[in-house]
């Protein structure tokens, strides 16, 4: 198996022999895992393997190469008083070319099981034949991405990063707007760009309002003094503006980036903003802004702040109480 570098590397490809040795490190974590016994048997319809160096985690998917948590480990094992075959149930793994295995689902009870030496229980899936390596990738990150969506393992980054490799269309779909707006998420869409941070955010922008707004939202972003400055953008500093440009297409440029490096500026811009209306919230507050370096400027023409907080849901009173809106 190629792709085995040093230093360590998210989306690399280790032996579970290195996963374990590079995650389990001090020799008291492993001496605990070694301490605790097999309970029970194997099933008869579950496989065993112990080619430790010949069983591998594919980074490019799978998100035990950058995040695996031994405190878990040692807590599941703890909690049953050891590894149990009948909870821990099969490892899901796939046969690549030449009998190498590669772990799916199941990379901390592998890790258990390498360290202690005792064979890893599993359920082996062989490739179709004469297929590439992408081809292999795409159909275990699918299975590895079935497996997250009914379990909490997953944090939304490493959902969106396996999910593409799986190509799935939702994934896809956001990635290639992340690549047209000048962000990235875990090295997807335009590495050269800033970090986006909650891309949830952007992504419930996206299905509740549209591309169109959000790309212009980015444009008028990357016009601002800090953008180039950035390595990493707060999703709400882009979806609030989103927000303000679905409603208000025709906002004077000089005038709109002045508003945007002040948010900038302001370390409380984000903050307080209304519970579950935070990108509506922001709208209204770069509305005020504009409006106020309209008035110094006498360039463009005022934002009707009532019309829109009432067009993006908001309650009115807002206008009087939010201390963003009030106190600058």
């Amino acid at each position: 198996m190629s792709n085995i570098t040093s230093p360590w590397r998210a989306n690399s490809t280790y032996n579970i022999l290195q996963v374990a040795d590079h995650w389990v490190s001090k020799p008291q974590e492993r001496k605990h895992l070694e301490d605790f016994p097999t309970i029970g048997t194997k099933s008869k319809n579950i496989t065993e393997l112990s080619d430790y160096e010949n069983i591998f985690v594919d980074g490019i998917y799978n998100r035990a190469v950058e995040d695996f948590s031994y405190p878990r480990l040692y807590k599941n094992l703890d909690r049953r008083g050891g590894f149990c075959y009948d909870s821990a149930g099969a490892v899901i793994i796939y046969e690549r070319n030449d009998s190498e295995y590669v772990i799916v689902a199941g990379v901390h009870r592998a890790v258990y099981c390498t360290v202690a030496k005792v064979p890893i229980p599993c359920v082996i899936f062989k490739h179709k034949p004469n297929i590439n390596l992408s081809a292999m990738r795409k159909k275990e990150a699918q299975a590895y991405t079935d497996e997250g969506y009914h379990l909490y393992k997953q944090t939304p980054d490493q959902a969106l990063k396996a999910a593409h490799v799986a190509e799935e269309d939702w994934a896809r779909d956001l990635v290639k707007l992340f690549k047209q707006i000048g962000v990235q998420v875990k090295g997807l869409g335009d590495k050269s760009g800033p970090s986006l941070s909650g891309y949830q955010t952007v992504a419930k922008t996206k299905k509740e309002f549209n591309e169109v707004c959000i790309k212009n939202a980015a444009t008028a972003i990357r016009d601002s003094d800090y953008f180039e400055s950035l390595s990493t953008l707060n999703s709400l500093y882009l979806a609030g503006l989103s927000v303000l440009l679905y409603f208000e297409q025709d906002l004077n440029e000089r005038v709109l980036k002045s508003t945007i490096n002040s948010a900038f500026e302001n370390p409380k811009y984000l903050k307080y903003c209304q519970h579950g209306l935070a990108r509506q919230n922001l709208a209204l507050r770069y509305a005020k802004k504009y409006n106020d370096i309209t008035k110094v400027t006498k360039a463009g023409s005022n934002i009707d702040l009532y019309a829109l907080a009432k067009s993006v849901g908001l309650n009115t009173e807002v206008l009087s109480t939010d201390p963003v809106l009030v106190n600058g």
